[in-house]
C-alpha cells in the first residue's frame, strides 16, 4: 500500500486530505511544518509521495523541498506543493 506524507500547518486541511486519501486506500502520515516532516523523513518509513503546503511556520515547504532534493535517499520521491 502506498504511503503519502502530508505536510500542512492547517490541521483541518491536513485532516481532510488524510480522510480522502485513506478512503482511496493510501496510508498517510501528517507533519505540521517542514521541520517536523524532515524529522519524520529521517526516522520513519520513506513515503511514496510528499504533499506539502508552501507557507508554513518553522520551516517552509520550499526549504523542505531543497532538503529532500539534496538527500540521496529521498531525491527521487515525488514532491507536490499545495497552496
Amino acid at each position: 500500500m502506498k504511503r503519502i506524507l502530508i505536510v500542512e500547518d492547517e490541521y483541518g486541511n491536513a485532516e481532510i486530505l488524510q480522510i480522502l486519501l485513506e478512503g482511496e486506500g493510501y496510508r498517510t502520515a501528517i507533519a505540521s511544518n517542514g521541520r517536523a516532516a524532515w524529522e519524520l523523513l529521517q526516522h520513519d518509513e520513506k513515503p511514496d509521495l510528499i504533499l506539502s503546503d508552501f507557507m508554513m511556520p518553522v520551516m517552509t515547504g520550499g526549504e523542505l523541498g531543497v532538503l529532500v532534493r539534496e538527500s540521496s535517499a529521498l531525491r527521487h520521491t515525488p514532491f507536490i506543493f499545495m497552496t
